[in-house]
């Protein structure tokens, strides 16, 4: 048996700073307070560029109780149609004057089946968050048909999206495990961002990626020169010693941003520059995670149109209005883009 080692009397020295400490809840709160004596913020009114012109709803033509008046027939939902722009009165081929056309023909209705009584009641149930199962079994429609028109629908919010100072950060929507157990899902991300002066957001998906050659682009894409940003410390962003930021960042060349981050393992809002990210996460929880969770989830495929629902809802009207006045805006929308 070979004797044991004697230990080396030289040993490494220890690291004599401190291993770092992620400070608790209540030490951020703290940390993140405004000093004494602060003059209260005022309220801020949004009013987008981008809003329509929508009807008050004490005079609106899109309440529950004039959309049921207009499709109780397939004839009062023809005029309604036309009477506010998404069908022709008539229409004749270009080439032979004489020969009539069907209205459908170039309309948002164009190789559809369906009664346009039927369609203009799944527009209703589709302004009015009224789930796709239930506007199936009140219509008597297939599931697929419903599922359908519905995501013709939010086609008109994407198509709409096209038209158009940022808090950045990424969220994470993939499936938890309960308890950590069972399957275990890939991070699936979202990167967004939001004006504080507009309280308007983009949000485009990454998929598994959120590395700075990935999110770079994105932020010089729907970020305008000469803005100031905000985000939090994450690597992407800003390295861990502050010496590389989105104003020196590569990919961002000649964009002359201002760069502020918070470091949330201190604070959730830094308190020399004030800098925080509550909004946009804020943005994300309420009006994206609640809804994936209320729905049980949503495929991936689709995933881009609902983001573009919830801009559309963001950037064209101002905050949160009756649901008639989505109705008003989509209608608003398939006039634009499918003028008849």
């Amino acid at each position: 048996m070979a004797p044991a080692k004697k230990s080396s009397s030289k040993t490494t020295p220890r690291s004599t700073r401190a291993p770092r400490k992620r400070a608790s809840r209540t030490e951020r709160v703290r940390a993140s307070r405004a000093p004494p004596n602060t003059a209260p913020k005022e309220p801020v009114v949004y009013n987008s560029p981008y809003a329509y012109a929508v009807a008050d709803p004490a005079v609106s033509p899109f309440t529950f109780d004039n959309i049921m008046a207009a499709t109780t027939s397939e004839d009062t939902a023809v005029s309604f149609l036309m009477r506010h722009g998404l069908l022709a009165s008539s229409k004749t081929c270009d080439g032979h004057p004489d020969k009539e056309l069907s209205l459908k023909k170039g309309s948002f209705f164009d190789g559809t089946k369906l009664a346009y009584r039927t369609v203009l009641r799944l527009m209703f149930f589709w302004a009015s968050d009224i789930p796709v199962g239930t506007a199936e079994q009140f219509l008597g429609i297939s599931d697929v048909t419903a599922i359908d028109w519905y995501g013709f629908c939010r086609d008109i919010c994407s198509a709409e999206m096209l038209q158009c100072s940022m808090m950045i950060d990424e969220t994470s929507l993939k499936k938890k495990s309960k308890f950590g157990r069972g399957k275990q899902h890939e991070d699936y991300w979202l990167f967004d961002g939001v004006d504080r002066a507009t309280g308007r957001w983009f949000g485009i998906v990454t998929g598994p990626d959120r590395k700075k050659k990935t999110l770079s682009p994105l932020i010089g894409k729907h970020i305008m020169a000469g803005s100031t940003i905000i985000s939090d410390q994450f690597s992407s962003y800003v390295s861990v010693n502050g010496k590389h930021t989105l104003e020196n960042n590569k990919w961002l060349k000649g964009k002359n941003y201002t760069h502020k981050w918070v470091n949330h393992g201190k604070f959730f809002v830094d308190p020399k520059t004030g800098a925080h990210t509550n909004r946009i996460e804020g943005t994300w929880e309420v009006r994206v995670k609640r809804y994936i969770k209320a729905m049980r989830g949503v495929p991936k495929e689709r995933l881009d149109q609902y983001l573009d629902m919830y801009l559309w809802k963001s950037w064209y009207f101002n905050g949160t209005v009756p649901k008639c006045q989505y109705l008003d805006g989509l209608v608003q929308g398939i006039r634009k883009h499918y003028p008849v």
